[in-house]
C-alpha cells in the first residue's frame, strides 16, 4: 500500500555541472519543480531530475511514485554522486517509462511501459545486494544485482523527469519479497 507522501524528505538536484556535462544547471533548476508531494518538470525538451536529501546504505528500502500526467520518466536508485540522467551512470539504477531498466547507460527490456495513472515502486535491498520494482501492485522481479564495488555506498531514491508530473510516498512495507 502507498504510505504517506514525503513531506519531511527534501528533494534536490544532482550537481549537474560537474557530473553531467552534457545538461545545463540552470534550466534543470528552473524545469524541476517540487511542490508539496509532486515532482514537476515541464519542458517537453528538457529532462530534470532530483534525488531525495536521505538514503540508505543498509538494510531495505522502499518508494512509490505515482504519474499524475504522462510524459517521459525514470524512478529508481541513484548514489550521491549518480549522474542527473537516472540510469546513466555505473551508481545508478532505474526503470523508464518505456518499460526498460536501465543502469551505465544499458538499457533492456523489463516491462510494459507506463502512464498516467499508474504506480511504480521502487524497492532496494541492500543486504541482498538488489533493486526490483512493482507496477500497479504487481511484483516485476528482480531488475538489478548491485556489484560488489558498491556493497556500502549509500542510495538514494532518484527521479528523472521530461513533461511530466509525479507524486512519490514513502511505502508501507514489512520487507521487500
Amino acid at each position: 500500500a502507498v504510505g504517506p507522501a514525503l513531506k519531511t524528505i527534501a528533494w534536490h538536484i544532482p550537481d549537474v555541472t560537474t557530473l553531467d556535462p552534457d545538461y545545463e544547471s540552470d534550466r534543470m533548476q528552473h524545469n524541476f519543480c517540487v511542490d508539496g508531494k509532486k515532482l514537476r518538470a515541464t519542458d517537453p525538451k528538457q529532462w530534470a531530475a532530483g534525488q531525495a536529501s536521505h538514503g540508505m546504505d543498509k538494510g531495505c528500502a522502499v518508494f512509490a511514485i505515482k504519474i499524475m500526467e504522462a510524459g517521459e520518466c525514470s524512478v529508481g536508485w541513484g548514489a550521491v554522486d549518480a549522474m542527473m540522467r537516472l540510469g546513466a551512470g555505473f551508481t545508478s539504477f532505474g526503470l523508464e517509462s518505456s518499460g526498460q531498466k536501465v543502469t551505465n547507460g544499458k538499457k533492456e527490456p523489463y516491462t510494459d511501459p507506463f502512464a498516467a495513472g499508474d504506480v511504480i515502486v521502487a524497492m532496494l535491498h541492500l543486504q541482498g545486494g538488489m533493486v526490483g520494482f512493482q507496477k500497479n501492485g504487481q511484483d516485476l522481479g528482480r531488475a538489478f544485482q548491485l556489484p560488489k564495488e558498491l556493497q556500502g555506498v549509500p542510495f538514494f531514491p532518484h527521479v528523472t523527469l521530461r513533461d511530466a508530473v509525479a507524486s512519490v510516498y514513502w511505502v508501507q512495507t514489512k520487507g521487500i519479497p
